[in-house]
């Protein structure tokens, strides 16, 4: 797989530098569901009831009456959460199928998720993912089919994610290729504070490295954009699930400085590091009222907060 172009993306729509804004197309379903339908919890990570509903330069996450997902916008694409039609006696009252989302503005896009697993706290430990894309005129196409799976230390904080799958497409230079790669995210905190999260294999290396110089207090354990990139490097399912506080607690505390590099052993010329320096405004409840963040390019973003309590 290659690594950049499935982990750099993650960075900077999330901290709000160089987004596009996409629509998505609500009506279009793209098939039937499928996978086994789970219990959908509502996490441990949870304080208080109170759960990000709204990070402006994002994502944005809207919630049923009874505490699940009923979609999240993450980069203009929105992500439906489809349950099973009939209700169950669980934690939500609802079993969660499959998550998918399509977006044809430009070329054909599409996501998948399925086969999820939680654990005892709510957090995600498994699930599946397929993303597609397609060119206009046909003559292109790639797709990302990988397992992801998920473990925790004893203090409900993410420890590693494994990936395994296929990347395989076609253009008209290369024709048909296909490949199967694997890669595991090891995270590495100090005390209650997630320090660095690295993948690394023959071709390259990804890490994201956090400072708490000087931090606040994460009073209602969130999971910030910035922690969020860190933690779910793979996907945007899976920083979807991070902010909704479903990929485990999120550091005691908030970082005020993020460093991410990525190094490519084969081609050096593409080596690039970010920096990010990091300030929060609270509310009247130490909840994030806003992020202000820059980075050594000359990039400024400040997100704003809005929360739904239930």
């Amino acid at each position: 797989m290659n690594k950049k172009f499935l982990i750099y993306p993650i960075l900077t729509v999330a901290l709000g530098f160089s987004a596009v804004s996409c629509s998505s197309d609500d009506d279009d379903n793209d098939g039937p569901s499928s996978g086994t339908p789970v219990d959908m919890p509502i996490p441990s990570s949870v304080v208080d009831g109170v759960r990000v509903s709204d990070i402006q330069g994002s994502a944005s996450i809207s919630y049923n009456a009874d505490g699940s997902i009923k979609d999240a916008t993450y980069n203009g694409t929105t992500y439906k959460f489809e349950y099973e039609g009939s209700r169950a006696a669980a934690s939500t009252g609802r079993k969660l199928v499959r998550i998918f989302a399509v977006d044809n503005t430009y070329d054909y896009e599409k996501w998948e998720a399925t086969n999820f697993k939680f654990n005892s706290d709510g957090f995600i430990v498994a699930y599946y993912e397929t993303s597609s894309e397609e060119g206009r005129k046909g003559d292109w196409w790639e797709k990302t089919s990988f397992d992801i799976s998920v473990d925790y230390n004893n203090a409900g904080r993410i420890s590693t994610m494994s990936i395994a799958g296929t990347y395989e497409g076609y253009n008209e230079d290369e024709g048909k290729y296909k490949e199967k790669d694997k890669a595991k995210v090891k995270y590495t905190y100090s005390g209650d504070n997630l320090i660095s999260s690295v993948v690394d294999d023959p071709e390259g290396s990804n890490s994201y490295t956090f400072d708490y110089s000087a931090a606040p207090d994460n009073a209602y354990n969130i999971v910030t954009p910035h922690l969020g990139a860190g933690m779910a490097m793979y996907s945007p399912i899976a920083y979807i699930f991070a902010t909704a506080g479903y990929l485990g607690n999120a550091s005691a505390q908030l970082p005020t400085k993020l460093t991410y590099k990525y190094i490519d052993k084969e081609d050096p010329e593409y080596n690039e590091t970010d920096v990010y320096n990091i300030t929060y405004s609270l509310d009247a409840n130490n909840r994030i009222n806003s992020i202000s963040s820059s980075n050594s390019g000359g990039g400024y973003s400040t997100m704003y907060f809005n929360y739904i309590v239930q």
